[in-house]
């Protein structure tokens, strides 16, 4: 009996140290995979360059350049089409943008993720992905909101025709609607959109109401992470903002969210912009002087300098240091004549780009 005892014991000692032993091999291996994938991610062209010692000014000074380029090349990467800076390509491998012309990886690392949301510009659907811990992102809607004094609202107490010059004269897409002019009171949101596209006549204010969704109201206190969760599970673009008496505090829309997280995406076709950038019947373009010269770069895809001068016409000027009516310059591809000169500074430029 003793003798059995004493050879189930030393079994279960062998076999407690071969698992032992195998655990030991298990955490050897998960050990040296995690040194890899460091030594890995810390290359040149890694996403944590910037913290090897030999990397980090270079890094540093590719971050500053990049953060100023315009965001207008489109790559494709793990099935997804991604707008990413000028000069820039996507690492495969760890997913992170990779300076083309020093090779230097920095940590802005992309990922497909339920941490996403879209914006239609110009009829073409952007997604922006965001890192569920970003400070932006737990922010409150009080500091993103429009104030309840600059909300543009719909009253169904004017006449149609005060409306429809009202819609005209400021163009939003969708509208709270009061009452009495009451905002306290916001009883829907009005989409202009569907207004605009409708078939049917509007002939009263009555016939605006199946064109109005019920309002959606938070209190100025949630984090737009949860604000931003309201407007996806509803699929409404604007949401209410209360105060801790139930009064309207603001509005919030989508827009104003990612703005907050990514940085003003300004649309093409805006009516500002094309006061200043206009398209004539031959191809060419009429380009006002103030414009930046990053945006001259997104639009004919070249790489004009803007490290000494912003604008577009002094930089035609510093060519020769002279305006005058008529002069023509052809700088990387790009022919400028000068067509407009106000107190010795360039106006007005007709552009084209050599085929």
């Amino acid at each position: 009996m003793i003798k059995r005892m004493i050879i189930l014991i030393i079994m279960g000692l062998t076999l407690s140290s071969c698992q032992l032993f195998t655990e030991a091999i298990k955490d050897n291996i998960n050990r040296v995979e995690r040194e890899r994938e460091r030594k890995e991610v810390r290359k040149k062209d890694g996403p944590a360059a910037i913290d090897v010692d030999k990397y980090r000014v270079g890094v540093e000074e590719v971050i500053k350049d990049i953060s100023k380029r315009p965001i207008n090349k489109e790559v494709q990467f793990e099935g997804i089409t991604l707008i990413i800076p000028e000069g820039t390509k996507i690492n495969s491998k760890h997913g992170n943008l990779v300076d083309e012309k020093t090779g230097y990886g920095v940590f802005i690392s992309f990922s497909i993720n339920p941490h996403c949301i879209s914006k239609k510009v110009n009829n073409r659907e952007y997604g922006f992905f965001f890192d569920k811990h970003d400070v932006n992102i737990n922010k409150i809607a009080k500091e993103i909101m429009t104030p309840r004094t600059e909300v543009e609202a719909i009253d169904l107490s004017d006449s149609l025709g005060i409306i429809t010059r009202q819609m005209k004269q400021e163009e939003y897409t969708r509208y709270p609607v009061i009452e009495n002019g009451d905002k306290d009171q916001i009883i829907g949101i009005l989409n202009v959109k569907k207004l605009l596209f409708t078939d049917k006549k509007i002939e009263s204010t009555e016939d605006l109401e199946e064109y109005i969704t019920p309002a959606i109201k938070v209190f100025e206190h949630t984090p737009i992470s949860q604000v931003l969760a309201i407007i996806k599970q509803n699929r409404e673009h604007m949401i209410v903002i209360t105060d801790e008496y139930g009064g309207t505090s603001g509005v919030v829309t989508l827009e104003d969210i990612v703005e907050e997280l990514t940085g003003e995406i300004r649309d093409e076709f805006d009516e500002d912009e094309l006061s200043l950038v206009k398209k004539l019947k031959n191809g060419h373009y009429l380009v006002d002087g103030w414009v930046p010269i990053q945006d001259v770069n997104a639009l004919f895809k070249v790489q004009l300098p803007h490290e000494e001068v912003d604008t577009i016409g002094a930089y035609v000027y510093m060519q020769k240091y002279e305006a005058k009516v008529g002069a023509v310059y052809s700088i990387d591809k790009l022919t400028f004549v000068v067509r407009k000169v106000e107190e010795h500074q360039i106006r007005t430029l007709e552009v084209w780009k050599e085929k």
